[in-house]
């Protein structure tokens, strides 16, 4: 027999809204763990071409590798906008504008459903089961697997977003 279960999100992934202004640059979180698979390399080549140079990518996790955590760690020379912390990741969650989840395959990531329960806007590949949970335009965005242009693509419109809605607040008062 089949029984089909659901994964509840836990009750305190709930939206918090900061007051954030045009200049604190977009705030880009992965959580998770750190490894290929998970397409980090893919995530990092990304964000690395985004010409924003308030812009910080945060990454919740553990390192998958001793690769992984030289190529990190090189990243973070290279990037000084790239940060990895461990830990709860609902802190960084409720300061982020968006969550990005370039995994090559995943049945269900708790991760982005997480960021779905806080209202971040979340961007996932067409590989993973998160996609039947993503709304285009609406609550995210669904790209293909294994390239960072498309992540650079919703990086910047979410940047171009971000700008737009400072602005548009900032004249309403």
């Amino acid at each position: 027999k089949l029984r089909r279960r659901f994964l509840p999100v836990d009750k305190r992934f709930t939206p918090f809204f900061p007051i954030k202004s045009a200049h604190d640059g977009l705030h880009v979180v992965y959580v998770g763990s750190l490894c290929v698979t998970k397409g980090i390399p893919v995530l990092i080549d990304a964000f690395s071409r985004l010409d924003d140079p308030n812009a910080r990518l945060t990454l919740v996790g553990g390192y998958g590798s001793r690769g992984m955590r030289r190529y990190l760690q090189a990243a973070m020379r290279q990037d000084r906008r790239i940060a990895i912390v461990v830990g709860d990741p609902l802190p960084h969650l409720h300061r982020a504008d968006a969550l990005v989840h370039p995994s090559y395959s995943d049945g269900l990531g708790l991760a982005p459903m997480e960021a779905l329960a806080c209202g971040l806007h979340v961007v996932v590949t067409e590989d993973t089961g998160m996609k039947e949970y993503v709304r285009e335009g609406v609550n995210g965005s669904i790209i293909p697997t294994g390239r960072w242009e498309p992540i650079l693509a919703q990086l910047k419109q979410l940047a171009i977003s971000k700008n737009v809605g400072s602005a548009s607040l900032a004249v309403c008062d």
